[in-house]
């Protein structure tokens, strides 16, 4: 079945303290840290509503009224954002299938991905590894120079999700994007647990269960802004991919 992104829902994991960040998040969450004049998230959510998404949600934790407060006043033509709130830390599995619950949406696809990482490629492909036959999953790898702070991904030659990999030394090498392309079936058999990770927890659940799930790999800009030196960039990083990111 050929699902389409305006048949999707976006959940955006906003929830993190951003402890790396030091006191540059003392008093706002890492989401909404100022990048080329806007909060870091906006730029997300653009360049979801770029792509064809048009029902958004963040899940928000720490400072949540600070996101609640504004991720609503984004206003595009048939954009729709909202803002979930979890009552303590739950991990990144924990706090999607808890929005999964506080929303009445049933869209055909879920697209997850991190709100502190953006990366400017076309989404397309995910929802073209969802039409193939018994795929129920699909995520974005990218090819980075230095994959020392990232996991690594494990897949065969058919792309095919074999395992996450643990983070490695440097050199260049394919690292999970935090982007995630999940079919509702997926959610009705998350781990049983209230606070998990999607990609250590979630991900070896459904690859035991024998659920494929494909890995599209691209070389794309990508940026996350989890230490002062990625923040320090993400400026130019958002000057120099204006356009695609609006326009893609």
């Amino acid at each position: 079945m050929v699902i389409a992104p305006a048949q999707s829902s976006a959940v955006i994991l906003a929830g993190g303290k951003g402890s790396r960040l030091g006191p540059m998040t003392a008093g706002i969450p890492k989401p909404m840290l100022p990048v080329e004049g806007r909060p870091f998230i906006d730029w997300i959510i653009l360049l979801l509503y770029g792509q064809g998404l048009r029902h958004i949600i963040v899940s928000a934790g720490h400072q949540a009224q600070v996101i609640a407060g504004h991720v609503g006043s984004i206003a595009r033509e048939g954009l729709v954002v909202e803002c979930v709130t979890e009552a303590s830390p739950l991990g990144t599995g924990g706090a999607f299938r808890y929005v999964t619950a506080a929303t009445d949406r049933k869209p055909a696809a879920w697209l997850v991905l991190n709100g502190d990482s953006m990366i400017v490629t076309p989404l397309a492909p995910l929802w073209a590894c969802l039409a193939e036959p018994g795929v129920s999953g699909a995520l974005l790898g990218v090819q980075t120079p230095d994959r020392a702070r990232y996991g690594a991904l494990e897949s065969n030659d058919q792309g095919d999700l074999l395992a996450f990999g643990e983070k490695q030394g440097g050199g260049r090498g394919l690292v999970n994007a935090g982007v995630y392309l999940l079919c509702p079936s997926l959610v009705a058999s998350l781990p049983d647990a209230e606070n998990f990770s999607l990609e250590y927890d979630a991900f070896p659940h459904w690859l035991t269960q024998g659920e494929r799930l494909k890995v599209h790999a691209c070389s794309a800009p990508f940026l996350d802004i989890g230490t002062p030196e990625s923040l320090a960039r993400a400026g130019t990083f958002v000057a120099r991919h204006r356009q695609t990111i609006l326009n893609p």
